[in-house]
């Protein structure tokens, strides 16, 4: 049985929409036209949906990672027909979706993965090359690869081992420094003991600390789900979660210098005495100035979810109240962070909201300036909503972009929830002169689809990419849309 760490709920027999706005979308049939549900004159540049890798047996967890060039890289797992194992396999394409390194593009991993597999990561290096950063579940060796715009491996045939031997790894995440290199953290486990570990990459592909950088969990928690986020030209800051019981935990944040040494003095408990889900992994990202915005849903007392921010200064003081800033002040339902981002100089955050029984499914954005606050005043204090979460029509998160005026927040609802479900991505203004009015379908047919991937800017526009199992639910395969929203007129 296939075993999956994905990034997002799956989106159950989805449809995806181009929703722009705070109005609702019309849920398109089966037989819409994929530019007939409500799209205006002025509508963004679209090529609807594609299939971007299929071949039989299963290919899923497609990541994405723009270039310069208009195109961008394309990466995913593939179970081959009547096999269990899984390889990972590395395409560029092009804003109309034509392949790059072949048909089936080339494979990346050295090992394949045991029947189920784990997140990896795949980024863009500054002259263009993919670097993938990535583990199995046969040797659990964790491995960095970096390959040229021709699919040619840059760092020899097995790539770069970022595990000491008797080390376990899992779900790396990495991130590309201002000086080229890369910074790689992982969950490990070992015989003696488990925590995070960390590896610093050189632009040539030399690691750089003779053994991991080991973070262990405080007061015999253990240390887990690590996040990583470029601070100055060779820092970083990393976020995990610690836990030492079976439903809760501590969101912890520490910035670590180019040898791997903790830079402030104290470790900053985003989640000061309110305990975490710990399924739930706190959102990070950069603030521009070597601190750090974080995200994050904690447990009430009585068991509901509450959202809340924090800005983490560079010197890993807090700027904002010691709690955080939460992000509704509605106490009768439900948040769950699912995504953050500087979008035109402003923190955004957006999470799915529910009622505290887990009804329905609505989509939320709040935004803060630099002391914390609406800079707006256009959210309100329970933010703005896309999707009430107790309409029959539920929604759930994938990401946020910016768009000309304002973002575009990429989600997936759903009537009958969870199927019948639609996916989309809303513009919505930050209080500058326009924003584009109206909606795209990108897929409008009805199928199951999972883990979305969302690339940055391609040519002015963006890939999403997904699993769907819209041929056969026993297989899959990874389909896309490129979308590009029109240029403001006022610009």
């Amino acid at each position: 049985m296939r075993h999956v760490y994905s990034r997002f709920i799956p989106l159950l027999a989805s449809s995806l929409v181009l929703l722009a706005g705070t109005s609702m979308a019309a849920v398109p049939s089966e037989t819409d036209d994929v530019f007939t549900v409500g799209a205006p004159a002025n509508r963004p540049a679209t090529r609807g949906e594609q299939l971007l890798q299929g071949g039989g047996g299963e290919q899923i967890l497609a990541h994405l990672a723009a270039r310069n060039d208009g195109t961008a890289w394309l990466s995913w797992y593939h179970q081959a027909p009547n096999q269990t194992t899984y390889s990972l396999r590395l395409q560029r394409i092009d804003t109309e979706g034509h392949k790059h390194l072949g048909k089936e593009g080339i494979l990346a991993s050295v090992v394949d993965s045991d029947s189920w597999v784990t997140d990896y990561t795949l980024l863009t290096a500054k002259n263009g090359d993919a670097i993938l950063a990535y583990g199995n579940t046969t040797d659990y060796t964790m491995r960095l690869q970096r390959f040229d715009e021709r699919g040619r491996s840059r760092w020899g045939a097995k790539g770069v081992v970022l595990t000491d031997p008797g080390m376990w790894g899992y779900e790396p995440n990495a991130v590309l420094c201002g000086d080229g290199s890369v910074v790689v953290a992982w969950s490990y486990e070992s015989a003696t003991d488990r925590g995070v570990a960390l590896q610093r990459v050189s632009p040539s592909g030399t690691v750089q600390w003779a053994v991991p950088q080991r973070i262990h969990g405080s007061d015999g928690n253990s240390a887990g789900f690590p996040k990583v986020i470029p601070a100055g030209t060779s820092d970083v800051i990393v976020a995990w979660l610690e836990n030492g019981g079976p439903a809760s935990g501590n969101a912890m944040v520490q910035r670590f210098d180019r040898w791997g040494r903790a830079v402030w003095p104290v470790t900053v408990q985003l989640n000061c005495l309110d305990p975490l889900p710990f399924v739930l992994k706190p959102e990070l990202v950069s603030d521009g100035a070597g601190g750090a915005f974080a995200a994050w849903s904690l447990v009430k007392k009585d068991l509901s979810f509450e959202g809340l921010v924090q800005h983490v200064r560079a010197d890993g003081t807090v700027a904002w109240d010691p709690r955080g800033a939460s992000v509704s002040n509605n106490p009768e339902m439900s948040h769950v962070i699912s995504a953050l981002s500087l979008i035109h100089g402003h923190l955004v955050v957006a999470w799915r909201e529910m009622d505290k029984n887990q009804n329905g499914s609505g989509i939320f954005v709040q935004a803060y300036d630099p002391n914390g606050l609406d800079p707006v005043g256009q959210f309100g204090p329970q933010g703005m909503a896309l999707f009430d979460p107790m309409d029959p029509v539920g929604a759930r998160l994938a990401s946020i972009r910016p768009s000309p005026g304002g973002m575009a927040v990429f989600y997936a609802s759903s009537q009958n929830f969870p199927f019948d479900a639609t996916a989309a991505v809303a513009t919505v203004s930050l209080g500058l002169p326009d924003y584009w009015p109206g909606d795209t379908t990108l897929s409008p047919v009805a199928s199951a689809k999972s883990d979305p991937a969302v690339s940055a800017d391609v040519d002015g526009g963006y890939w999403i990419a997904w699993t769907d199992f819209r041929v056969d639910t026993e297989g899959s395969d990874i389909w896309g849309a490129y979308w590009k929203p029109p240029h403001s007129p006022h610009r």
